[in-house]
């Protein structure tokens, strides 16, 4: 029985077209074994679970922001950025 470790992988789309006052639905791809943790950022903890594979933002503020997902286990970690636009 073998078991392969592998470093995380983070896949997210480089750009993401909404509309003002839309809604946003944000999708961080994770490969890794061990499984790796999740984080967002920036993310308004108190009102989104910031460390899910999706980050849903309601009614979109600001056009043309920069979301970062990042993954990490203990052999690494990986990160990539979205803009929101």
């Amino acid at each position: 029985f073998l078991i392969i470790t592998v470093p995380p992988k983070v896949i997210l789309a480089p750009k993401v077209f909404v509309g003002r006052e839309q809604n946003a639905s944000l999708k961080c791809e994770v490969e890794g074994n061990p499984t790796p943790t999740i984080s967002w950022s920036p993310c308004d903890v108190g009102n989104l679970p910031c460390d899910k594979q999706y980050l849903n933002i309601s009614k979109v503020q600001a056009v043309h922001a920069n979301y970062t997902c990042t993954a990490k286990n203990y052999l690494g970690i990986d990160s990539a950025t979205t803009v929101l636009g």
